[in-house]
């Protein structure tokens, strides 16, 4: 059971029980997390090709938490990168590169450079081919934090 300290409310000390039904507390106040994916409009099956799809138009503040791209089979002479970008920057200190070394089906994670959001920002994923010799089914996903509603 948590406990107040000195005006600091500890992690677990309210909880769902603890709130009534009818307490009207504002959406603002609620941190919404959305997860945006895109399979870029290929199967798992097929050979990754280079796209750019917006995932999330921000209609208000919002944070990006973090960013991961896979490929389900990493090919033969496979060079292929995921960018994430906003409002067509890039949002990482470099693209997540994959290649034929890397293990099939395992999401790469990159690190975000810049993660705030403000209202009618555009944020895309970008796939970036080089070589994609036996690759197949590229995918990518941000998770965003707002509390916009």
């Amino acid at each position: 059971m948590g406990q107040i300290d000195a005006g600091t409310i500890t992690q677990a000390t309210i909880v769902n029980a603890d709130i009534a039904a009818g307490a009207g507390i504002a959406a603002s106040k609620v941190v919404h997390q959305q997860v945006a994916t895109t399979d870029f409009n290929l199967a798992s099956t097929a050979t990754p090709t280079a796209q750019k799809v917006v995932v999330y138009i921000a209609r208000g503040v919002a944070t990006i938490r973090d960013f991961a791209g896979v490929l389900m089979d990493t090919g033969t002479t496979t060079d292929i990168d995921h960018d994430l970008l906003i409002n067509g920057v890039s949002a990482l200190s470099a693209q997540v590169n994959h290649t034929n070394a890397d293990t099939d089906g395992v999401p790469k994670a990159g690190t975000i450079s810049t993660s705030a959001l403000a209202s009618g920002d555009v944020v895309e994923i970008q796939q970036i081919i080089t070589t994609s010799t036996g690759a197949l089914g590229g995918a990518a996903s941000v998770r965003i934090d707002s509390n916009h509603v």
